[in-house]
């Protein structure tokens, strides 16, 4: 796989008009911090002629997984049990197809599936789908009727630490008032299931086919009362800067004619006995190249990388709830 992470620092870099940093930055720990990466793609994984060059993508998602830099990796829009399979040993934990999938036919189209993934450096001890109520209207003849989306969770145990996990994929981005409404209900949904979570830190990681607006009716905003904005916590100042566009960036091969939109997010939020900060945020922008050679992106989505750290605030005695998916 080829990789452009220099230019992804150096326009990080810019976006807060700040100069160029170096790939190879180091980051001096406090004794005691531990350092939590994750990583989050829409792959794109629908087979020709709605997709291109998945096949090959599929692969080079494996090679990068198989680096072992990431402790946490989600993926939306993973559709078929045959791209599953080859990804499924990169890391040490993967949430079993079916467990996320029951019910899912992907020979040929992905029915009833819900193309969410979750894998993991760390051991994976509960796994949940809860299926979107609203899944949108047949006569919008988007496909949404008939996959199967929904909030995938899971608990992961990290240490001594919990952290449930949420992924998921809104209903497709178009400006038609009932898929208008079907997403908010869906970002209600999705905004209940964590602030029910107890663990100690909660991760989301998704597609919500929406853009950044602060509003308790948008998606964005209703994600944002009860957690933190990667990006926004390392660069304040870069929401709406094309830079971080994770649809239609200028650098994707696949999307780079469309108008450049950040609808791809990556939050957190942590027990207040923790201090969990992002210490960087990056769109890795990765490359691979097709069948007949030719540089592609690895999906028309960017993937989203954060590096978190987390440090104890005080001595916390309270023995915290471990059950996870009792929601």
């Amino acid at each position: 796989m080829l990789f452009r992470w220099l230019l992804a620092a150096t326009v990080a870099s810019l976006a807060q008009g700040q100069g160029p940093t170096t790939f190879n930055e180091t980051y001096q720990y406090k004794s005691g911090t531990q350092i939590l990466t994750v990583l989050n793609l829409n792959f794109w994984g629908l087979g020709w002629p709605w997709g291109s060059d998945k096949d090959v993508r599929i692969k080079a998602l494996r090679e990068e997984l198989l680096q072992g830099k990431y402790d946490i990796v989600l993926l939306q829009e993973l559709w078929y049990r045959e791209d599953y399979s080859i990804i499924a040993s990169s890391m040490p934990y993967i949430t079993h197809y079916e467990s996320i999938n029951s019910g899912c036919s992907s020979f040929i189209l992905p029915l009833g599936c819900s193309g969410l993934t979750i894998l993991s450096k760390h051991p994976i001890v509960e796994v949940r789908l809860v299926p979107f109520t609203h899944r949108g209207s047949f006569w919008r003849f988007d496909g949404e009727i008939f996959v199967r989306k929904g909030v995938g969770m899971a608990r992961i145990r990290w240490g001594d630490k919990t952290i449930d996990v949420f992924t998921t994929h809104l209903v497709s981005y178009t400006k038609a008032t009932d898929n208008k409404l079907t997403r908010y209900l869906q970002a209600m949904e999705t905004v209940s299931l964590i602030a029910r979570s107890d663990a100690d830190i909660a991760i989301f990681g998704g597609d919500l086919n929406a853009g950044p607006i602060e509003s308790p009716r948008h998606p964005y905003g209703m994600l944002r009362t009860v957690m933190k904005d990667s990006l926004i916590e390392k660069h304040p100042s870069a929401s709406f800067h094309p830079v971080f566009a994770t649809f239609g960036n200028a650098e994707n091969t696949y999307t780079h004619k469309s108008v450049p939109e950040r609808i791809d997010y990556l939050m957190y939020r942590a027990k207040s006995h923790l201090d969990m900060k992002v210490l960087d945020f990056t769109m890795p922008l990765f490359m691979t190249r097709n069948s007949e050679g030719q540089t592609v992106s690895l999906s028309d989505h960017e993937a989203l990388l954060s590096v978190y750290s987390l440090e104890e605030r005080y001595t916390f005695n309270q023995s915290l709830p471990r059950r996870a998916l009792d929601w």
